[in-house]
């Protein structure tokens, strides 16, 4: 009898301590998964709302070059600011003071939109060897959404991948002598069409 209830008191004993373990490792279990969980739910908030700040260089109409800031991300950016080294430098130098967003930031930016920044046109540009090929735009914006880490990040711009993307820059007196040239063309066929009818 006596053994019977030593027996019994070891397999209760047995018992609490495998129950104690698969309790502990449920809980364990439990605690990981909700750990996951929200790794995921803070990633997914992240791919939505997190805005993305991205400062380039683009040619349009193949000789006007602007500064392009866009907001890449899906959430909103404020107090954006920026600082490049070296100090943006166009061939006119006053052209970059009047860039007050650049210099002082930009308040508010929605996710997708874009700023445009005349910086130059490209043949004054590139036929100027004292202006720089290469920048550093060290950026920082907050999130719209309260209570979020400042965000900041560097971004490199290499104009040099731009000079071959260019065509010849025509000035206006370049495009008012072939203006003048078509006229021409224009009149000396007229007075043969003219001549061969008489």
């Amino acid at each position: 009898m006596e053994a019977a209830s030593i027996a019994l008191a070891v397999i209760n004993a047995i018992a609490f301590i495998v129950l104690a373990i698969i309790t502990w490792k449920y809980a364990q279990s439990t605690k990981d998964m909700a750990i996951e969980m929200k790794a995921t739910r803070d990633m997914e908030f992240e791919i939505n709302h997190r805005p993305k700040i991205v400062v380039r260089f683009d040619i349009k109409n193949s000789s006007m070059m602007y500064i392009i800031v866009v907001n890449e991300g899906n959430g909103a950016a404020k107090d954006i600011k920026f600082d490049f080294k070296p100090k943006l430098t166009a061939s006119e130098a006053d052209r970059v003071e009047k860039w007050l967003a650049l210099k002082d930031g930009i308040k508010y930016l929605q996710p997708k939109d874009r700023v445009y920044f005349f910086f130059d046109t490209t043949s004054r540009y590139f036929n100027n060897p004292n202006l720089p090929q290469y920048y550093e735009a060290d950026i920082g914006y907050d999130w719209a959404i309260a209570g979020k880490q400042r965000i900041t990040e560097s971004c490199h711009l290499d104009l040099e991948h731009l000079k071959g993307a260019v065509l010849p820059f025509k000035d206006t007196s370049d495009l008012f002598n072939d203006v003048g040239k078509i006229k021409e063309e224009i009149a000396g066929i007229r007075s043969a069409i003219e001549r061969s009818h008489k």
